[in-house]
């Protein structure tokens, strides 16, 4: 049912008998007003029915209304581009790359892309990028002799203490921490 709100009333415009009857109990039972029309009418127009809705509008948009967000629909062509575009990230992760850019890369908007990555992966693309990096950075801190800032710039950093604080706001330990609990024996 569609809850339209007017400028001297408010209609409720029913789509059938069923959402009718929803309509004429709410306001029948909780409000105590006769709605008298018919279902076949589809607009009912009362001007007790529209103050008393004006009254209790909060009370019939929550009643009305469903909690379900609506689910956005992706075609096939756009979620592959979407893929393709994560594969890009994980694999150019040493470079740096906008968000502009990869849209226009795989020939989807900056929203749609947005949107569906999201939808897709859980978090938005620059969110999925920093772990992706973040992560890398972490595995060849602990499995590689690298001095950090060749690390940075492998995780597509060109400085190193900018490296070093997105690192620690990202695992909440500097680097050479991170490499001290992997290696012990290194001082």
């Amino acid at each position: 049912m569609s809850l339209i709100k007017g400028i001297h009333h408010v209609a409720l415009k029913c789509c059938g008998k069923e959402e009718f009857e929803k309509t004429k109990q709410f306001y029948g039972e909780v409000l105590g007003l006769p709605v008298a029309r018919s279902w076949n009418s589809g607009i009912m127009y009362d001007p007790r029915v529209a103050s008393a809705a004006r009254a209790h509008w909060d009370t019939l948009i929550s009643r009305y209304t469903t909690d379900t967000p609506r689910t956005p629909y992706f075609d096939r062509l756009m979620l592959e581009r979407t893929r393709q575009a994560h594969d890009y990230l994980v694999a150019h992760q040493d470079s740096r790359i906008t968000l502009a850019e990869l849209a226009a890369k795989f020939h989807l908007s900056q929203s749609s892309l947005k949107l569906c990555f999201k939808a897709l992966y859980g978090v938005p693309v620059a969110g999925y990028l920093r772990t992706v990096r973040m992560d890398t950075a972490a595995r060849l801190l602990q499995e590689s002799d690298l001095p950090v800032a060749e690390i940075a710039h492998r995780v597509g950093y060109e400085d190193p203490s900018r490296f070093s604080a997105a690192f620690r706001r990202h695992t909440g330990r500097r680097p050479t921490e991170l490499r001290r609990v992997a290696c012990p024996c290194a001082e």
